[in-house]
């Protein structure tokens, strides 16, 4: 949808700035660069270096998945946590029923049959159900109280 309107909002002559949020005039991939090239290991360090006003929360959590990305961190090590929203304090999507989805992290998108195996095998000891309706898998209907984390 955005890329529809984008498109004809430059059909209009309308400059579309492509920016992650009014405090970092870049878009993620950028960000994503700057701070691989950069060698930045911390929100304050990308704010400083490319930032402006005081973040928001749109950038914290997005800078906070890039530095995670770029430097394979624990993106809830106390220098990050402060930086995510609700779902990733849990590692997890939160519903309005009190339950919630865990969406596995695989970097790149790829898993070898080994850790596939392993992520079954999560799912069956911790009483998960199952689920994949996307091309992620995952799964769900855990009640928030009784995760193990």
């Amino acid at each position: 949808m955005k890329q529809i309107l984008d498109c004809e909002l430059r059909k209009r002559g309308v400059d579309v700035k492509n920016h992650l949020c009014e405090h970092f005039p870049y878009s993620r991939q950028e960000l994503f660069h700057l701070t691989r090239v950069g060698g930045l290991k911390t929100f304050d360090e990308s704010f400083r270096k490319h930032g402006q006003g005081h973040g928001c929360d749109v950038c914290k959590p997005a800078v906070a998945s890039i530095l995670a990305a770029c430097w394979n961190e624990y993106i809830l090590k106390p220098k990050h946590a402060p930086l995510q929203d609700t779902n990733d304090h849990f590692l997890a999507n939160l519903q309005k029923d009190g339950t919630y989805s865990i969406v596995t992290r695989v970097p790149g998108g790829e898993i070898t049959p080994g850790k596939l195996i392993v992520l079954g095998e999560v799912a069956k000891s911790s009483a998960f159900i199952p689920r994949s309706p996307a091309p992620s898998a995952s799964t769900s209907s855990a009640r928030a109280w009784s995760s193990c984390r």
